[in-house]
């Protein structure tokens, strides 16, 4: 978003004559994204669900599984998203990875809310920007952007429903929750 701001602010100054076409082209030229280093955002995601499973009523046990299946999920979608990997694809390896650490609590029966664990630690998978976008263009006229949207995040959170069901059919939990 940053990179938009930074861009948009030249194009304002060109057209308000402040800067000519090669003073905007060396700004252009030396934009670079701001990044979060990798290691702090696996971190920040693993303290985010693990604080949502605290939210939902689950005890420390409950809250350090999720930390570390959500920090370890981020983990893995940085490294093939890294490698250019589908995103379907991403989706899917990552929620199986994030099921498999999570569905310990549920098939030793650590802590005090099973199903917290494992609803808490795929929140990273969430499609949430993509589904608000979709709906957002569908509502300024612009239908076919907003189904391609709806449609990908549909694609990914098929996906992650895919890494879901692999996992625990992995280790035999036939079901979870109440």
């Amino acid at each position: 978003m940053q990179m938009v701001t930074d861009v948009q602010r030249i194009v304002i100054a060109v057209e308000h004559k402040l800067y000519d076409l090669e003073m905007a082209q060396q700004k252009l030229n030396r934009l670079k994204p701001l990044k979060y280093p990798p290691m702090l955002v696996v971190g920040m995601i693993g303290l985010s669900c693990a604080s949502f499973a605290h939210l939902s009523g689950g005890d420390w046990v409950i809250c350090v599984i999720t930390f570390f299946a959500s920090a370890e999920g981020m983990f893995v979608r940085q490294v093939l998203s890294k490698r250019h990997y589908n995103p379907l694809i991403v989706f899917a390896m990552t929620s199986f990875v994030v099921s498999l650490i999570s569905g310990l609590s549920l098939k030793y029966q650590w802590g005090n809310d099973l199903q917290v664990t494992l609803a808490s630690s795929v929140l990273l998978l969430v499609p949430g920007f993509p589904l608000i976008n979709s709906l957002a263009d569908i509502l300024k006229g612009y239908i076919n952007m907003g189904i391609g949207r709806w449609t990908i995040a549909t694609i990914l959170t098929f996906g992650a429903c895919l890494g879901i069901v692999f996992a625990l059919s992995a280790m035999n939990i036939s079901s979870w929750g109440h």
